[in-house]
């Protein structure tokens, strides 16, 4: 769902669509790797909409409850945040510069997965999948 459309929602429950509100989300749909709270706090203030970090982690608990954004973690001491609405996919971080790229991997873990389940009887109910290694430009 693009952040037009999650707006809208926002508005017909009844809840308040703040600048700083509308612009995560805004955000969010435009970029195609999760973000941390400090992350979107600096692409807020490029956008000239100046929070404080109270303020980020209140519009991100408020959208998390909403069901909209989820966390992500990575391994590492930042948790970031992206879209629910997006289809399931997994990352790759980059262990020196900490670049995230989404990884779309879908129809190749399904396949796995039931593999998986033949092989072991689980019913598989999720997964958690995340690559590291060295991006193009920290290999240099």
């Amino acid at each position: 769902m693009d952040a037009r459309i999650l707006i809208e929602v926002l508005q017909k429950n009844g809840h308040r669509v703040t600048k700083a509100r509308s612009a995560l989300l805004s955000i969010l749909d435009k970029k195609h790797s999760p973000l941390s709270a400090m992350e979107l706090q600096k692409l807020l203030e490029r956008k000239g909409i100046i929070v404080n970090k109270t303020t980020i982690y209140r519009e991100i608990d408020f959208l998390i409850a909403q069901n909209i954004i989820h966390s992500v973690a990575l391994g590492d001491e930042a948790t970031r945040y992206e879209l629910s609405s997006r289809d399931h996919h997994h990352h790759i971080q980059c262990t020196s510069c900490g670049n995230v790229v989404d990884l779309p991997l879908n129809n190749e873990l399904k396949e796995i997965e039931k593999q998986i389940t033949r092989g072991t009887g689980y019913m598989i109910e999720k997964h958690a999948l995340e690559f590291f290694g060295l991006c193009k430009n920290c290999q240099k």
